[in-house]
């Protein structure tokens, strides 16, 4: 089965303060999308929307793009995880399972289930 997939890290502005704004990313497998937010908060400033990351070599920066690096590999691997299974899926399925709410991945104590998706550990 090969099934179209792409995703997008993008800016939502804040409710609350005029300066910043929420990262969001969305899946689409197949023409179909699934949103969910990486709890990351970033000054307008420093987004480019074009490129999806934090523009500029300061450690905030960094530190955000690093962050968005890892959200996009664990994303990847959640991807591959459930293309290796072949079975059909949806962009949510993958989200799911980044997320750790897919009942049938869990395999036991030695698998870290939940994501802290705000990068506050």
């Amino acid at each position: 089965m090969n099934a179209v997939f792409s995703h997008l890290f993008y800016l939502r502005k804040s409710k609350t303060k005029s300066d910043s704004g929420i990262i969001y990313f969305r899946i689409t497998v197949n023409g179909k999308r699934a949103v969910t937010t990486t709890g990351r908060e970033v000054p307008l400033s420093l987004w480019n929307p074009t490129s999806g990351k934090a523009t500029g070599n300061s450690e905030k920066a960094k530190a955000i793009n690093r962050f968005l690096s890892k959200v996009e590999n664990d994303i990847y691997n959640a991807h591959q995880r459930i293309v290796d299974k072949g079975e059909r899926f949806t962009s949510k399925d993958i989200i799911d399972l980044y997320l750790g709410k897919d009942k049938k991945e869990r395999t036991g104590a030695g698998e870290n289930d939940s994501r802290d998706l705000s990068g506050t550990q």
